[in-house]
C-alpha cells in the first residue's frame, strides 16, 4: 500500500483549482459544509455555491480541514459531533475571510445522533457532548443543520482517506454533491425526529413532601428562613431514623450543611409546585411552559426537580448558581423570607444591595417590588429614617374668611436678634434688637415693632404701641413651643419669653382688661402658623437686601423697619391683572388709609376749573396735563422693542470662556483671543458686558465686541 501511495504521488503535482469561485454576474452565493468522522480521522469541508441571472448553479470547493482522530477510545457518535464542532470552527475563520454576504448557510451531516445533540438543550447532556453543543450553538443554529446521505457526503473523502489517483478524479471533492448545483427542491429531504440520545445526564428522582401540624402550614408557621430551614432538617432526620432499627446507626448531634441544603431544596421544591405546578408538569415532559406564564421569558428548565433559568449567562465567568438562578414565585411566604434574611446578612442594606445579593442564588418575580416591600417594612430600618405622616391641609379658620375690621384677629411672633450701635460715630459695641411682627388674619396687614429685648416688659410697650396705632385687638394668636426649627438659642428665648409673659398674672390682668383672646398653636408646629412665618420671612427678605451685615443705630434700625413694613402692605393681594384698563390692585394699606402707603402724596388737580385756582396751582395743573400726554403717548410706545428682540448663546457666556476679540483694523486670522474672567450681568440677569484677559491685559468690553468660540 506504501509503494502504491509512492507511486501515485508525483500526480499531486498536476492537481489545478480554479482561483474564481463565483460565477459571472452571480445574483445570490451560499455557503454550505459538510462533516464526517471515522475510527480514524475526521474533518470538515465548506463549498460556495453561486447562481447567476440566467438561473445557472455552480458550486465550488473553498477549503477544508482534518484531524486524526484521538488515541483514546471514543464513540462514533462522539467523533461525529467532535467534526461538527471543527466545522463550525473552520467556518468562522473562513467567513472574516471572505468579503461575500451569503444569503443562507448550510451544515450537512449523516450523523442523526449528532443532529440529536445539536437540538438539544446543552444542560441535559454530559459534559463534553455539552461543551462542544454549546460551541455550535453559539455560532449556528439548529435549524441550519440538515442531514445528508453517506454516499453524498464529499467529507467522507476525509475520513476515510483516498489515493492521489482517485483524488484527482474525484468530483465530489471539488464540486460538491451534484444536487448541489440543481434548485433546492432536488436536495435530499430527511426530516428526523427528535428522539432519546445517549450520553444524557439523568434526572434525579426527589421525593418532596408536605409537612403540616394541626391543619397549620408549617412552612407559613416561621417568620425566619434559618429557623424554618432547620426545623425542616430536623423533621428530614426524624423520619430518616425512625426507618433505621440499628439505634447506633442513627445520626445525632447537631445538622450538618448537607442537611441544610437539603431542607433548603425541599422547602423550594414545595414552594414552586405550590404556585408553579402546571410549570413543572410542562418541563418534566420536554416541553415549554404557556406563553402566559410569568416563567416564560426566563427559559426554565428543571435541574434535579427546581426550576432554574434559562441558559442566557451561559457563557459568563461566574458561578453556576448565578448563571441558572432558583425561580421565586411572587408575593409568596418563602420568597419574603429569603429576601429578609439577605437584607440582614447584608446589615439591612438598601433595595439595590439586597436584591443583588438575593440573586446570586435566587431569582425572584417582580424581585424589586418585593424586596422595596420588605425593606418598608423593617422595624430597624424605619427607625433608623422614619417616615412622616402626611395629612390633608385643615379647611382656614373663620377668623380669615370674616368681614371684619383690620387688626381683629392678629398672629404675633419673634425675629432676630438684630444688633445695632450706642452712638452714631467711632462705637462698634452690639447691642441685640428684636423685631416683634403682627399680622392681621382677614386683611393680611403687617404691623412691625422694634423690642429691646426679649423680656415680658418689652413686649407688653409693643403690644401697647401696637395697640394704640391700629386699635385693640379681639384675639391674639401664636407659637408656644419650647424649641424653634433651626436650633437658634435666642429662637428659643423668644418661645420660652412668650409662654412666661401668657402665663404671668401681669400679663393676664392686661389682657382681660382688653378683653383680648389669646390662642396658642400644637407645640413644634411653626406651619399651624405659616401666616405670620411668611410675614417674618418676608421681613428678612428686605432687611438683608438693604442692611446686610451693616451696623446700624437704633434710629436707622426703626426707619428701615418701617419702610419695610410699609413695603409689605403695599404688596398685592391679588394677581395683577395684564389688562392696563384695570383698576389697581388692592392692597393691604388701602383697608389702613385708602391707597397705597408707597403712592406720591400729589393732589390731582386735572379736572379742577382754571378761575378756582391760583397761580402756583395753575401751573401744577398745566404740568400734570403734560404729563399725562407722556403717559398716553409716548411711554406707551416704549413697550415694544424695535430690535434685539431675542437672548442667544447666553449660556456660552461663562468665566473662562474663551472669545475673540474684535478689532476693525485687522484681519479676521489676526485677530486676538482672550479669556473671560468676570461677567457684569444687568438687573434682568442678561450679561451685556464683560471683563476679559488678553494680550494686552486686562479689559472690559461689550459683549458685541466679542466672539466666543464654539468649544467645549
Amino acid at each position: 500500500m506504501w509503494l502504491e501511495y509512492k507511486k501515485q504521488l508525483p500526480l499531486l503535482n498536476t492537481v489545478r483549482y480554479q482561483r474564481c469561485i463565483v460565477l459571472n454576474s452571480s445574483i445570490d452565493s451560499q455557503l454550505h459544509g459538510f462533516c464526517d468522522a471515522s475510527e480514524k480521522a475526521y474533518g470538515a469541508c465548506l463549498y460556495l455555491r453561486s447562481t447567476d441571472n440566467r438561473g445557472n448553479y455552480h458550486c465550488e470547493l473553498i477549503c477544508s480541514k482534518s484531524r486524526v482522530a484521538p488515541l483514546k477510545t471514543m464513540t462514533l457518535s462522539k467523533l461525529e459531533l467532535c467534526a461538527a464542532a471543527l466545522l463550525v470552527q473552520l467556518f468562522n475563520s473562513t467567513i472574516r475571510s471572505l468579503q461575500i454576504d451569503f444569503s443562507k448557510k448550510v451544515f450537512w451531516s449523516d450523523s442523526t445522533i449528532a443532529l440529536n445533540w445539536i437540538n438539544s438543550p446543552p444542560h441535559t447532556l454530559l459534559t463534553f457532548i455539552a461543551n462542544r453543543v454549546s460551541e455550535i450553538q453559539a455560532t449556528t443554529k439548529p435549524t441550519d443543520w440538515r442531514h445528508v446521505p453517506t454516499l453524498d457526503n464529499p467529507a467522507d473523502c476525509i475520513s476515510r482517506g483516498q489515493g492521489p489517483h482517485d483524488f484527482l478524479t474525484n468530483t465530489l471533492w471539488t464540486h460538491g454533491p451534484q444536487w448541489l448545483s440543481c434548485h433546492e427542491n432536488n436536495w435530499p429531504q430527511f426530516d428526523f425526529k427528535l428522539s432519546e440520545v445517549p450520553e444524557k445526564r439523568s434526572p434525579k428522582t426527589v421525593v418532596s413532601f408536605k409537612i403540616t401540624q394541626a391543619g397549620i402550614n408549617i412552612i407559613i408557621k416561621y417568620s425566619n428562613f434559618k429557623k424554618l430551614q432547620h426545623v425542616i432538617a430536623y423533621c428530614v432526620r426524624f423520619i430518616r431514623n425512625v426507618k433505621i432499627r440499628v439505634k447506633t446507626s442513627r445520626q445525632m448531634g447537631p445538622l450538618v450543611p448537607n442537611e441544610l441544603n437539603s431542607a433548603s431544596r425541599i422547602i423550594l421544591k414545595w414552594t414552586q409546585y405550590e404556585v408553579s405546578s402546571s410549570e413543572i408538569r410542562a418541563l418534566s415532559k420536554g416541553k415549554q411552559v404557556d406563553q402566559k406564564s410569568s416563567l416564560f421569558r426566563l427559559n426554565p428548565f428543571l435541574d434535579d426537580g427546581l426550576i432554574r433559568v434559562g441558559e442566557r449567562l451561559d457563557r459568563a465567568p461566574i458561578p453556576e448558581s448565578q448563571k441558572h438562578p432558583i425561580i421565586l414565585p411572587k408575593n409568596h411566604h418563602v420568597t419574603k423570607l429569603i429576601i429578609r434574611d439577605e437584607h440582614l446578612k447584608k446589615l439591612h442594606a438598601g433595595m439595590n444591595a439586597t436584591l443583588y445579593g438575593v440573586r446570586e442564588t435566587y431569582w425572584p418575580i417582580d424581585g424589586r417590588n418585593a424586596t422595596r416591600l420588605i425593606i418598608r417594612e423593617c422595624v430597624t430600618c424605619f427607625r433608623a429614617k422614619p417616615r412622616e405622616v402626611n395629612y390633608l391641609m385643615e379647611n382656614l379658620p373663620k377668623t380669615r374668611l370674616s368681614l371684619t375690621q383690620p387688626i381683629f384677629d392678629v398672629g404675633v411672633d419673634f425675629c432676630g436678634p438684630f444688633y445695632t450701635k450706642e452712638h452714631r460715630h467711632r462705637n462698634r459695641t452690639k447691642i441685640k434688637t428684636y423685631v416683634s411682627v403682627f399680622v392681621c388674619f382677614a386683611t393680611k396687614d403687617v404691623h412691625l415693632e422694634l423690642a429691646s429685648d426679649l423680656t415680658t416688659d418689652a413686649f407688653l410697650a409693643c403690644l401697647k404701641r401696637f395697640f394704640a396705632r391700629r386699635g385693640i385687638a379681639q384675639s391674639m394668636n401664636s407659637d408656644n413651643a419650647k424649641n424653634f426649627v433651626g436650633a437658634n438659642n435666642d429662637l428659643k428665648k423668644v418661645s420660652k419669653q412668650l409662654t412666661e409673659m401668657i402665663e404671668s398674672n401681669k400679663d393676664q390682668e392686661f389682657l382681660s382688661s382688653k378683653e383680648i383672646n389669646w390662642r396658642f398653636i400644637p407645640p413644634r408646629a411653626p406651619h399651624f402658623g405659616g401666616l405670620w412665618e411668611a410675614g417674618v420671612k418676608s421681613f428678612k427678605y428686605h432687611f438683608v437686601r438693604i442692611a446686610g451685615n451693616t451696623l446700624l443705630t437704633y434710629e436707622q434700625l426703626h426707619t428701615y423697619v418701617i419702610e419695610i413694613e410699609a413695603i409689605l402692605n403695599s404688596r398685592p393681594l391679588t394677581p395683577l391683572s395684564s389688562d392696563p384698563n384695570d383698576i389697581l390692585p388692592l392692597t393691604p394699606a388701602h383697608f389702613l388709609i385708602g391707597s397705597s402707603l408707597t403712592a406720591l402724596p400729589q393732589e390731582d388737580l386735572r379736572l379742577v376749573p382754571e378761575y378756582r385756582l391760583n397761580c402756583r396751582d395753575l401751573v401744577q395743573q398745566k404740568r400734570q396735563h403734560f404729563w399725562n400726554r407722556w403717559q398716553k403717548e409716548y411711554l406707551n410706545e416704549m413697550i415694544a422693542r424695535s430690535k434685539w428682540q431675542s437672548t442667544t448663546h447666553q449660556d456660552n457666556i461663562a468665566i473662562g470662556t474663551l472669545v475673540v476679540v474684535k478689532e476693525d483694523n485687522l484681519p479676521p486670522l489676526k485677530r486676538s483671543l482672550a479669556r473671560i474672567i468676570e461677567i457684569h450681568p444687568g438687573q434682568d440677569g442678561i450679561v451685556r458686558e464683560v471683563t476679559f484677559k488678553g494680550k494686552s491685559g486686562i479689559a472690559r468690553s461689550a459683549l458685541k465686541t466679542l466672539y466666543p468660540l464654539p468649544i467645549d
